[in-house]
């Protein structure tokens, strides 16, 4: 499963705005406050994904949309592991009459499926089906 974009590892290191500003965070101890510039990019790249591979119309300014994103990234995910949970999920879903209704934000960016949605990603990638 090949996911594009341009995420880095260490999204969001050193570019606050006086908050957090050079200060390195380790995931698990002290959260890296996720700067409003680069939470409105990631929402609008990840959701502008989403919407091209699952073939959905959602806002990617929506501030529901960014306060998901938001939170995720304030836990140490970045941009590439939710590009990650849409690539999985499309091509787990898609087409599925039942289960392609919950290609939408409100599921796929929930902090308590998050982790399950990455290992079945890294799962089927190790298992070479990307």
């Amino acid at each position: 499963y090949a996911v594009t974009g341009n995420a880095t590892e260490g999204e969001g290191e050193g570019e606050g705005e006086g908050e957090g500003e050079g200060e390195k965070s380790i995931v698990g101890l002290k959260p890296n406050p996720a700067p409003k510039l680069l939470t409105a990019e990631v929402t609008r790249s990840v959701i502008g994904f989403l919407n091209e591979r699952a073939s959905t119309k959602y806002d990617v300014e929506a501030k529901g949309n960014r306060a998901k994103i938001s939170a995720l990234l304030k836990h140490g995910y970045t941009e590439r592991d939710l590009r990650k949970v849409v690539a999985i999920k499309c091509i787990k879903w898609a087409g599925d009459e039942k289960m392609g209704g919950y290609l939408r934000p409100s599921t796929l960016f929930r902090l308590s499926h998050i982790d399950d949605y990455i290992g079945e990603y890294e799962t089927e990638a190790a298992n070479g089906q990307d």
